[in-house]
């Protein structure tokens, strides 16, 4: 292969900083295109290929190529202090730090969960744990009926949209975290 014109603004370029695409893309929706500036959803197997190919040829064309995530988990792996810095940094979207989060107790849902009983006519109660959230909605679902889950409906506590966008984890999966209680009625 013929080396290619690999420069700066200013001269040769020596180092660039990538991020290999990945589940992230997976929570692209056509109402956040725009916002996140893209023109359609990319198809994650064929990004990963169309990066690994030009992460490719900067590295044969004698740049060094360096990964966010990498570096990233390098720096908080280097002591026990700044692991320490990092899960305790007060995080804005929060309003709390990472650990006081994570620490928070679970909410009880009786009082948000007995009006409801008086006001439908509830067929069943799921609770769900260890991601039954798609396995067991078939379940409880009559033969002949199906199921509507309103997602926006969910309230999401910002601990999930950052460990979300932090572990490029599937918006799908999210909700396994997000949902503990389902319930049925007709």
């Amino acid at each position: 292969m013929s080396a290619i014109n690999v420069t700066s603004e200013i001269a040769d370029l020596k180092k660039v900083l990538l991020h290999r695409p990945g589940k992230e893309l997976l929570n692209l929706t056509p109402d956040t295109l725009d916002e996140l500036l893209f023109d359609d959803i990319p198809f994650l197997k064929n990004a990963q290929a169309e990066h690994d190919a030009f992460a490719k040829i900067l590295s044969e064309n004698g740049v060094e190529v360096l990964y966010l995530e990498d570096l990233a988990a390098k720096a908080i792996a280097q002591s026990k202090e700044i692991r320490n810095k990092f899960l305790n940094q007060y995080i804005e979207e929060l309003d709390s730090t990472l650990g006081d989060e994570l620490l928070r107790p679970t909410e009880i849902y009786t009082k948000t969960m007995l009006p409801l009983f008086s006001k439908f006519d509830i067929k069943g109660v799921w609770h769900i744990t260890g991601g039954g959230f798609y396995e067991n909605i078939p379940r409880m679902i009559p033969e002949g009926l199906q199921a509507v889950v309103d997602v926006t409906s969910i309230r999401k506590q910002a601990i999930f949209d950052l460990l979300r966008k932090a572990g490029n984890i599937d918006i799908k999966e999210m909700y396994l975290l997000m949902c503990s209680f389902l319930l049925e009625r007709h």
